[in-house]
């Protein structure tokens, strides 16, 4: 729209969809489909000689994809002379940004930091960002918690051949969404073989010692390392707006998972 744009990233661009959420999980169904359909084949009498998952290839693969696509996006940027500063930003005043120990003025800046995941309260246990790294497919999987992230983890790996069980402290998997969505998903889940455990006390969880826990209880706002004196935090730990996206600061804008 005709405005100067400096673009301030301290990982990787595209965020969460294109590197840790979206786009390698859907890649992992993909992979997960084939599999289960093949199984399915041999039922009907097409048969595999030795068919096996080289999950190191299938992790291979999934990152060749995300880079293709990160390497357009980053090509997209460039040609509409958007500038991109690898590091960690900071507003230091109301029109100034700190990064790599240079200054930079703005009439307007826009916080979209994203979210992430929530800490895991089990020392051993990891997040999906983590999840989506190991190079071996688990013998046992432990989710602890029902949202679409549990639930989508344990439906690919439960195809790919892992023993999955889910813990969840309420009475079912889904709470945020329709009863029906969510009855209908946990019989498919049981009849794939995925133990659904309720009313779960996790501080007292008993785990195999031999099972990846996978900590999937919610992801929160983004703001490590930003100071709040430029705007309010809601109730949720996101940053409030109004439907415009504007802070109680002028010039100050916040948008995404960070809000």
């Amino acid at each position: 729209l005709g405005l100067s744009v400096i673009l301030f990233e301290k990982d990787q661009l595209g965020g969460t969809c294109l590197n840790r959420g979206c786009v390698p999980t859907k890649f992992l169904s993909h992979t997960a489909k084939i599999w289960t359909e093949m199984d399915m084949a041999e039922k009907d009498g097409i048969l595999f000689v030795k068919a096996q998952i080289d999950f190191h290839k299938v992790i291979e693969k999934k990152t060749e994809i995300i880079s293709t696509l990160r390497d357009g996006l980053t090509q997209r940027i460039l040609q509409k002379k958007i500038k991109m500063i690898q590091g960690t930003a900071s507003i230091i005043e109301k029109n100034k940004i700190f990064c790599n120990g240079a200054e930079f003025e703005a009439k307007n800046i826009l916080i979209a930091a994203g979210a992430v995941p929530v800490k895991p309260f089990i020392s051993r246990a990891i997040s999906s960002d983590e999840l989506l790294e190991l190079d071996k497919i688990p013998k046992k999987l432990h989710i602890l918690g029902g949202g679409p992230i549990a639930v989508e983890f344990a439906s690919i790996f439960c195809a790919l051949g892992s023993d999955v069980t889910v813990s969840i402290r309420g009475e079912r998997i889904l709470q945020k969404w329709d009863k029906e969505i969510a009855v209908s998903l946990t019989q498919s889940m049981k009849q794939k073989r995925i133990h659904i455990q309720t009313k779960t006390d996790f501080e007292t969880l008993q785990i195999e010692n031999d099972a990846v826990i996978l900590s999937a209880i919610g992801r929160m706002p983004n703001l490590e390392g930003f100071n709040n004196t430029y705007f309010d935090i809601g109730s949720h730990n996101g940053i409030i707006t109004d439907a415009f996206g504007n802070t109680k600061t002028a010039g100050i804008f916040a948008a995404g998972d960070v809000v």
